[in-house]
């Protein structure tokens, strides 16, 4: 037996259906692509960004991870929603303070008596900061910072312990000046800290995420 005239008009309004259907899951196909494409790319940037900011900043210790921490909550940009909940991703720090740094190096002081001139020393800085800028590609660029030290050398005729300033250049060259009595030494860091330590993947959670 044939099929009704209104089998018939149920089986076209069903094709039309699919029709439309399959046109608009390509039609959104087509244009979302774009878009997840854009995001995706953006994540893995960010991703790049805070990896650079544990390993490639200056060495952080957890006084300092914990100082920064508060800072950037302090001063997070992302808007709020009704309830007070942060929308969106943390962005990645272009800056971090530098507080009570211990540190160890070389010092090189000309008016120091002879084998006393070149020495090891230890060295605190005090307090400084340093700053960087992001290129598009996620890449840490141009890091420049300073702070103040105060530096101990064990020589004869001149006092242990002098003051001055630290430089640090791209995250990766450091320079201190150091001056007591009228005698001006030089500092060459040895960041040992750097070379060997590692910021622990719960700070990293902590500081990125605001949670373990």
């Amino acid at each position: 037996m044939p099929p009704g005239p209104d089998c018939q008009q149920i089986y076209t309004a069903a094709q039309d259906i699919l029709r439309h259907v399959r046109l608009v899951e390509r039609s959104l196909s087509y244009y979302s692509r774009p878009v997840i494409d854009v995001h995706y790319a953006d994540a893995r940037r960010r991703d790049r960004q805070w990896d650079a900011y544990f390993d490639e900043a200056l060495f952080q210790y957890p006084w300092e991870l914990a100082m920064n921490g508060i800072w950037l909550k302090k001063h997070d940009p992302r808007p709020e929603d009704a309830h007070g909940n942060k929308l969106g991703f943390l962005p990645p720090p272009v800056s971090q303070w530098i507080v009570l740094h211990p540190n160890v190096g070389l010092e090189y002081v000309g008016t120091a008596p002879d084998g006393q001139q070149f020495k090891p020393v230890v060295y605190i800085e005090m307090f400084g900061y340093n700053r960087w800028r992001w290129e598009d590609t996620g890449e840490m660029k141009d890091g420049l910072g300073w702070s103040v030290l105060a530096s101990y050398a064990d020589r004869a005729a001149t006092k242990d312990i002098r003051y001055g300033v630290m430089l640090h250049y791209r995250n990766r060259f450091d320079l201190g000046i150091t001056y007591n009595d009228k005698d001006t030494g030089v500092i060459l860091s040895m960041d040992l800290a750097q070379a060997v330590g590692r910021v622990s993947d719960t700070a990293r959670k902590v500081l990125r995420f605001g949670r373990e």
